[in-house]
């Protein structure tokens, strides 16, 4: 609900949508994640309070040995950066990769998370090379057809995305290496799902090619015109 409601503003832009509602989301999917933290310190706690009575540990108090390591881990995890405790969090990364899909300005693959959450102090050091290059690349035509993505599946072992005709009948009944260059994992249909974040990204890409295409033709079309007369008159 969190994600949906943050693309739906995004897509209509602040010319219709509160920035504050944004913003607003985003710190209500980083408390969601830090209440999953809090509920793996709470599992990992009674798991090596188990650990440790398997192996003979003797534990006068279970419950308040379990108490005392929740807190640790509650206390260790508080004191992480935001780089650190979302960065890597896969929940967040999907979150910021959506949003950024949905916005139309937004061109090619999302940057680095890092890259777009301020350094703490306890943070490492940016790399040069991370701060040059970037985000990843990304295709928006099928590595089948080469064409346009047409209803985007996403395979689910290895993350690439293809034009769901094409990957159907490349696939058939059969369990085969995804078709996309220097991937060799193995893919079926069962591993496909839907992928809406990608089609948005592609109707964006298409409407800035087309918006692109269309300056192009104008910018020609000016330069075709001729002056025919002293007084400036300017034809086709």
């Amino acid at each position: 609900m969190i994600r949906e409601s943050a693309v739906l503003l995004t897509e209509v832009g602040s010319t219709y949508a509160d920035p504050m509602l944004l913003r607003d989301l985003e710190k209500t999917m980083k408390e969601v994640i830090d209440q999953q933290a809090s509920l793996n310190a709470r599992k990992t706690a009674a798991m090596d309070i188990r650990h440790d009575l398997t192996n003979g540990v003797k534990i006068v108090d279970p419950a308040a040995n379990w108490l005392k390591r929740f807190e640790e881990k509650v206390e260790a995890y508080e004191k992480q950066t935001t780089r650190q405790k979302y960065a890597k969090n896969s929940l967040y990364q999907e979150y910021r990769e959506e949003v950024w899909g949905a916005d139309p300005e937004n061109e090619g693959g999302m940057p680095p998370l890092n890259s777009m959450i301020p350094k703490e102090d306890g943070d490492e050091t940016d790399s040069d090379d991370e701060v040059e290059v970037g985000g990843m690349a990304k295709s928006y035509k099928d590595p089948l057809t080469r064409a346009w993505l047409e209803e985007p599946m996403k395979s689910q072992s290895c993350g690439h995305v293809y034009s769901k005709v094409s990957i159907y009948e490349y696939l058939g009944r059969n369990t085969v290496s995804c078709p996309t260059p220097g991937c060799d994992k193995m893919i079926s249909k069962k591993d496909l799902q839907p992928d809406e974040n990608m089609a948005r990204q592609v109707r964006n890409a298409k409407r800035r090619e087309e918006e692109s295409y269309g300056r192009s033709n104008r910018g020609k079309k000016n330069k075709d015109r001729i002056v025919i007369d002293d007084d400036d008159e300017i034809v086709d």
